[in-house]
């Protein structure tokens, strides 16, 4: 399983996890295929990614979405080493802060 952005959907794969409405009726379940008919459809209930099964070799990397431990560790990795309460570690901290939003607001959307 992977999480890819919906723009990136290609129509071979297939969603891991069903998609609900508000409701919790479900408008796409696990296993369909991401035709352009489900992507139409995806992108009118302003969901931007899936979790998705098969295709793994289609997918770059750069076309996934990682998970917020791997975006922690490349972030740590690109800073380096930083000295407390400096420009850099307040910069640092900031953008740990909108990888944790960010990781929230995805797992809202799938959740169902």
């Amino acid at each position: 399983m992977v999480r890819v952005p919906l723009e990136f959907a290609k129509p071979t794969m297939r969603l891991a996890k069903p998609i609900c409405d508000a409701k919790g009726r479900v408008l796409a379940g696990s296993g369909s295929l991401l035709t352009p008919s489900v992507v139409r459809l995806l992108r009118r209930l302003a969901i931007q990614t899936v979790v998705v099964t098969g295709g793994d070799d289609d997918i770059a990397g750069w076309e996934a979405v990682r998970s917020l431990a791997d975006e922690r560790r490349l972030l740590e990795t690109r800073m380096g080493k930083v000295v407390p309460r400096s420009a850099r570690a307040m910069l640092q901290e900031a953008l740990d802060r909108r990888l944790a939003r960010r990781d929230r607001r995805l797992g809202s959307e799938t959740d169902g």
